[in-house]
Formats: C-alpha cells, sequence, structure tokens
C-alpha cells in the first residue's frame, strides 16, 4: 500500500533521446525593433487532498487556566477544538461496497467502502519528560504538559504510529482537541506555549 505525503512535489523529467534537445534560444539579431523574452516555471505536485491554507499554520489559544483545577497527575484543563480542513479530495475507488470486509483502517470495527480513502495523521513535537504522550510546554508553567485527543475524547498517541481517519471525495474535516494535562498533584502559575507537527499520509 503505497503512502504520500502532504505536500508532494513531482518533478518531471526528460525523456532519454538518442539525440540533442533542442535549444529554445532564438537568434533576434536580425529583428529590428526592440523585443523580450518570457520564461515559465513552475511545480506539479500530487496530493489525495490539499491542505487548507487556514490550517497550515494555527494559533490555539488554551485560554486563562485556574490552576485550582488540577488536584493531581492526569487532571486536564477543558477541551479545545482545533480543526484540519482538507479540501478537493480523489476519490479512493479502490474496491466496491461488496467488498466492504476486506479493507480495514487500523481500528477492527472500522472499515471502508467504494469512494472512501484513508489517512494516517502522525503527531510529533517534544514530550514531557515525565509523561512521553504531552507535548512538553515551553514557559513559566511547571507540572503539566499538553494532551492531544480527537472528537470523541479519546487520547491520541504522540511520536508514534499515525492514527487513522477516513476521508470522502470533496472537503473534508479533521476535528482535534487540545488540554492542559497535569504531570503532578499540583502546576505552577504562568503564561506557556508548545509546538506541534502534523504529517499526514495517505493510503
Amino acid at each position: 500500500m503505497k503512502q504520500f505525503r502532504l505536500p508532494i512535489i513531482v518533478l518531471a523529467a526528460m525523456p532519454l533521446m538518442l539525440q540533442a534537445a533542442p535549444t529554445f534560444r532564438q537568434d533576434f539579431s536580425h529583428v529590428e525593433g526592440e523585443y523580450g523574452v518570457v520564461h515559465f516555471s513552475g511545480n506539479v505536485y500530487v496530493a489525495p487532498c490539499v491542505l487548507d491554507p487556514q490550517s497550515r499554520e494555527q494559533y490555539i489559544d488554551l485560554g486563562d487556566i485556574s490552576a485550582r483545577l488540577f488536584h493531581q497527575s492526569g487532571d486536564r484543563s477543558k477541551l479545545i477544538p482545533f480543526t484540519l480542513r482538507l479540501r478537493d479530495c480523489l476519490r479512493g475507488a479502490s474496491q466496491s461496497a461488496s467488498d466492504i470486509t476486506s479493507h480495514s483502517v487500523g481500528q477492527p470495527t472500522q472499515r471502508y467502502t467504494s469512494g472512501e480513502q484513508a489517512v494516517s495523521l502522525r503527531l510529533e513535537g517534544e514530550s514531557s519528560p515525565i509523561n512521553q504522550d504531552l507535548l512538553r510546554i515551553q514557559g513559566a508553567v511547571k507540572g503539566a504538559g499538553i494532551r492531544l485527543l480527537d472528537d470523541k475524547g479519546h487520547a491520541l498517541a504522540l511520536n508514534q504510529k499515525a492514527n487513522t481517519w477516513l476521508l470522502s471525495p470533496g472537503d473534508n474535516e479533521l476535528q482535534l482537541n487540545a488540554a492542559l494535562e497535569s504531570t503532578q498533584s499540583s502546576i505552577s502559575a504562568g503564561d506557556f506555549r508548545s509546538l506541534l507537527r502534523l504529517i499526514m499520509e495517505y493510503q
């Protein structure tokens, strides 16, 4: 099963020729008056979906959080949602509805049918030294990290095997959540920040 990283840049190569390739430079010495030359260039990319520009770089504010919410390791602040928007997703078209049981996407109860496509989302970032599943935070706050969850509230693995979502042809939205989670019985007050990198692979 091929996997593609987004974005993918495909460079077109010239076919091998037994004769010299023709030059595009022309001699205008015999032309009277002014003349000019226009050069064209570009890149062609291939990806089953296009990541919406507004989703490429996001700033998520977890808000003002009271330190009194945290009494033991694992306590969390309010979940703050954020969205990855995928545009113009191509049709999977790899199997018919009668083959539904022959293709799984990691979870035994989750299958995809004709037209759907699976995307794996890997979450990468610096882990908390106390809990490897939490994003490490920078700043004045000590004793906590950032927990990432899916739209159903299930914790997502960090720096591990990618999590899988199903995509339908057209536009799709992947809903994620973030929360501050304590790694000890109390946390210190202050500002904090962190950075998450997302790697998408299509199956």
